[in-house]
């Protein structure tokens, strides 16, 4: 999968170029090609790899690597046979465990799985069970399962959780996919929910909801990085070690002026494998474009492929 992981690479990779690099990777018994994963289908995938227990892990040119990582790591989980699809088996067990009320085996299996494998299996339970697992007491809804459910899963679930639960499941996300969420609510429980979340998280969300719905600013990651021009990199890591309110990954930092505008970046990367007496200025990659706040999201996408970016800044007519 790190061989399928360059941003060129996915999305574009050509069936020849894929079928020369599992021949190069995998033994010839371990995956098959031109193969129909489901019975009710006449369309086949270019590619499956065998997993123990015979499970297919459907792979092509254009399908997300991020799937297949996915599903690599729920192969280690024990007594769980998971694909791309959730055997029936598996979902049927699962049914039994919510209308058991064994909230202990449904926190930690989900727990355990990937994020988008947990949300696949909510979105997999028929609508009854879906809303009994919800409602049972001591079930906690990850905030990063819930992102990865289907908007109009989404929608479904929110009916059913308390402002409490919708509280917390804002707190712990990003801003970006906070807003996505928010947008979702009614103006009434909007306003309830945010008037409950600490001071700087309403603020984020409420400078974000204050612009276009596709907009670069709505749609923009509000925690980032920065760090003046003049600091070295010894003082940049003492920061970074030390700071505790700053994003949980990130893989850029921004270079600011003596006026906080953005005049470069560089890759966290970088600063490990540099002196720390050397100056951030002198190891910062100029920043190629800035993103007006009123740029449409569109727009947006074809600026970070054509410029092959990370990351951007997104600045107002100040800068």
């Amino acid at each position: 999968s790190k061989i399928l992981a360059g941003v060129k690479k996915y999305g574009t990779l050509a069936e020849f170029s894929l079928a020369s690099i599992l021949k190069d990777l995998l033994p010839a018994s371990q995956y098959i090609a031109n193969v129909k994963m489901k019975e009710d289908t006449s369309e086949n995938v270019e590619f499956a790899v065998k997993l123990q227990g015979g499970v297919l892990v459907p792979i092509d040119s254009h399908w997300p690597v991020e799937k297949f990582q996915a599903i690599s790591d729920a192969e280690e989980i024990k007594d769980k046979k998971v694909n791309f699809e959730f055997n029936k088996e598996f979902i049927n067990l699962f049914s039994k465990k919510i209308k058991d009320n064994d909230t202990d085996f449904l926190n930690r299996t989900l727990k355990e799985l990937h994020p988008a494998d947990s949300a696949d299996i909510i979105e997999n339970l028929i609508p009854e069970s879906r809303s009994k697992l919800i409602e049972l007491e001591g079930f906690n809804l990850d905030p990063e399962i819930f992102i990865e459910l289907n908007e109009s899963i989404q929608t479904e679930i929110f009916i059913l959780l308390s402002i409490e639960s919708v509280v917390n499941i804002l707190k712990h996300l990003e801003s970006d996919n906070a807003l996505k969420i928010l947008e979702n609510l009614d103006e009434s429980k909007k306003n309830t929910v945010l008037g409950k979340l600490p001071p700087k998280n309403r603020f984020l969300l409420q400078e974000g909801l204050s612009f276009p719905e596709d907009s670069a600013a709505r749609i923009m990651q509000r925690e980032f990085t920065a760090i003046p021009s003049n600091w070295s990199v010894g003082q940049t890591i003492d920061y970074l070690r030390e700071n505790k309110d700053l994003p949980e990954e990130f893989l850029e930092i921004f270079i600011v002026d003596s006026n906080f505008k953005p005049i470069g970046t560089v890759p966290s990367s970088k600063i490990l494998r540099t002196p720390r007496d050397s100056k951030m200025s002198s190891i910062m990659n100029e920043m190629q474009v800035l993103i007006p706040v009123n740029m449409d999201k569109e727009e947006v996408g074809h600026i970070f492929e054509n410029y092959n970016l990370v990351s951007a800044g997104v600045v107002d007519k100040d800068n």
